[in-house]
């Protein structure tokens, strides 16, 4: 959690080449939503950022910031992950061309909707949103397909220098989901391509300041079920 945190904000506040887009790696009830949650709320409140970080600790640069994310039971979502997102940011019909018929929006068009403002965005559960859409057909592909390439042209865009100050935190499930999360890997393969010359990690665990993505295994405030000595780190600074 630490980790997240100080890493996260630290993109956030366009410090350094920090990686673009987080990886929670985790059985299901390894802390990964806990994460999420703790990092959405102390992105939104700087007030009380500074209380459990303090006043210089991460993310004391930056304030309020903004926060948006899509969760994958949502498979009812009308216009996809993009028409979710974009309405969080009061945006909906900024991607109007990409719902009638449901389009994955191009790299430009990402980076035309979040440049300016700090902006958080997470994603939680993708693997079974994207097996529950394979059965919605879109012309001669699948509303999943579609999906995975919206996806992969997000997070090639957010590790665009426009987006140097916007972040992608995603939740893994790919073990409980192995089709969905096979089609997750491949968006997060794609980014990792189009960067490898740019010095991108060619493995998501390997941390480095210029590594496209990282992973991060989520650590409880409390004892784990599925790792009962992992380490814990306060939920507030002394």
């Amino acid at each position: 959690m630490k980790t997240l945190f100080e890493k996260t904000f630290a993109r956030l506040e366009n410090r350094g080449d920090q990686a673009s887009t987080f990886l929670l790696t985790q059985s299901m009830g390894g802390g990964k939503t806990h994460n999420m949650i703790a990092l959405g709320l102390l992105a939104k409140h700087p007030a009380l950022r500074a209380k459990v970080l303090g006043r210089n600790g991460a993310g004391h640069a930056v304030g309020a910031i903004r926060v948006i994310g899509f969760h994958g039971r949502q498979t009812d979502a009308q216009f996809g992950i993009w028409g979710e997102l974009a309405d969080q940011l009061g945006k909906k019909e900024v991607f109007k061309d990409h719902y009638q018929p449901l389009q994955a929006p191009e790299q430009s068009a990402w980076i035309n909707r979040l440049k300016g403002e700090p902006t958080l965005i997470f994603l939680d559960e993708l693997p079974p949103y994207l097996e529950a859409v394979q059965a919605k057909s879109i012309g001669s592909t699948t509303l999943s397909t579609v999906t995975a390439t919206a996806i992969a042209n997000l997070l090639v865009a957010v590790n665009k220098a426009e987006l140097s100050n916007v972040c992608v935190v995603i939740a893994d499930l790919t073990a409980s989901w192995q089709a969905g999360g096979a089609m997750l890997n491949g968006a997060l393969n794609n980014l990792r391509n189009k960067t490898v010359g740019r010095g991108c990690a060619s493995s998501p665990c390997r941390r480095r300041a210029r590594s496209c993505i990282t992973s991060c295994v989520p650590v409880c405030s409390r004892p784990c079920r599925t790792n009962p000595s992992a380490t814990r780190w306060p939920a507030t600074t002394r």
